[in-house]
C-alpha cells in the first residue's frame, strides 16, 4: 500500500505531470517526423521507377529505400531514448518545465522575438517559394518541348522528346520540394540530421534520372545515324555493309541501355561498399559489354 500511495502521490505532482507532458510532445514530434521521412522516402522511390520506367532497377531502389528506412528508423530510436534519458536526468535534478519556461519567456527580449519571427517568416517564404516554383516549372516545361518539337520538325523523335521533358520536369519539381523541405529543416535548427539524408536521396536521384535521359538521347542517336545511313550509303561502295548495320542498332541501343544503367547503379551502391573492389567489378562488366557488341559488329561485318 505504501508504494502504490506513494506513486499516486508521484503521479499527482504537478511537476512530474509537466516534465511528462514536455517529454511526450518531443516524442511525439519525433516520431511524426520520422514517419513522414519515411513515407516520402517510400512514395520517392515508387514514383522515381514509375517516371523513369527502369523496372529492372527496381531491386536495387527497394534495396536503397531499405537501407534509408532502416537509418531513419534507428535514428527515431536513438533520438527518442536520447530524449527519455535527459528527460529523466532532468526530472530527478529537480528541473520543471514550467518555471524553466516561465523564466525562458521573463529572459525574452524583443530581439529574441524578432529572429524567431524572422526564422518561422523564411521558412513560410521557403515553402511559398517551392510552390511558386513548381507552378512555374510545370507552366514552362511543356513550352520549351513546344518549341523544341517545332525546331526538330513534327513527328520528329516526339516520344522520346516527350518523355525526357516529363522526366526533367518530375525531377526538378521533386528537387525543388525536397530542397525546400531540407532548408526548413536547416531553419529548425536540425539540418545536422536532414543533410545526410538529402545529400544521399538527391545524388542518388540525379543518378537515375541522368542515366535514364542518356539512356533516351542514345534512342535518337541511333534513330538519327539510321536515317542518315538511309540516305547517304544506300548507293555506293558501302551498300553491302550498310544493308547489316541497321540490324545491329536495336542490339548496340540495348547494350548501351544496359551499360548506362550499370554505371548508375554503381555509382549509388559504391557509397555502401568498398569503391576499390566496386569499381574493378564495374570495369570488368563494362569491358565485358564492349567485347560482345564489338563481336556482333566484326561478324556483321564478315
Amino acid at each position: 500500500m505504501d508504494f502504490f500511495s506513494s506513486f499516486g502521490e508521484t503521479l499527482a505532482d504537478h511537476r512530474v505531470s509537466a516534465n511528462l507532458i514536455a517529454a511526450h510532445g518531443i516524442i511525439t514530434l519525433l516520431v511524426l517526423a520520422a514517419v513522414s521521412l519515411r513515407h516520402v522516402v517510400a512514395h520517392g522511390t515508387s514514383r522515381l521507377l514509375r517516371w523513369t520506367k527502369l523496372h529492372w532497377l527496381e531491386s536495387a531502389g527497394e534495396h536503397a529505400a531499405e537501407r534509408v528506412r532502416a537509418l531513419i528508423l534507428w535514428l527515431t530510436v536513438a533520438a527518442v531514448l536520447l530524449t527519455i534519458g535527459v528527460a529523466v536526468a532532468y526530472h530527478f535534478a529537480g528541473g520543471d518545465v514550467r518555471q524553466d519556461l516561465g523564466h525562458w519567456y521573463d529572459r525574452l527580449t524583443l530581439t529574441h522575438l524578432l529572429k524567431l519571427g524572422l526564422r518561422c517568416g523564411s521558412m513560410v517564404a521557403v515553402l511559398l517559394l517551392s510552390i511558386a516554383g513548381v507552378r512555374v516549372l510545370r507552366g514552362s516545361m511543356p513550352k520549351l518541348e513546344a518549341q523544341l518539337q517545332g525546331w526538330l520538325g513534327p513527328h520528329k523523335h516526339q516520344v522520346v522528346l516527350h518523355r525526357g521533358f516529363l522526366l526533367v520536369q518530375y525531377y526538378f519539381v521533386g528537387a525543388l520540394r525536397l530542397t525546400a523541405l531540407w532548408l526548413v529543416f536547416g531553419l529548425g535548427r536540425v539540418g545536422l540530421v536532414a543533410n545526410p539524408i538529402y545529400g544521399f536521396i538527391l545524388s542518388t536521384i540525379t543518378i537515375l534520372v541522368i542515366a535514364r535521359l542518356v539512356a533516351l538521347s542514345s534512342r535518337v542517336l541511333f534513330q538519327t545515324l539510321e536515317d542518315l545511313g538511309d540516305r547517304r550509303l544506300t548507293e555506293g561502295p558501302f551498300r553491302h555493309y550498310w544493308e547489316r548495320m541497321p540490324k545491329l542498332f536495336p542490339f548496340s541501343e540495348r547494350c548501351f541501355e544496359v551499360a548506362v544503367y550499370f554505371c548508375a547503379v554503381w555509382l549509388c551502391v559504391r557509397e555502401f561498399m568498398n569503391p576499390m573492389k566496386v569499381d574493378v567489378r564495374c570495369e570488368s562488366i563494362l569491358k565485358c559489354i564492349g567485347i560482345v557488341v564489338a563481336t556482333r559488329v566484326f561478324i556483321e561485318l564478315l
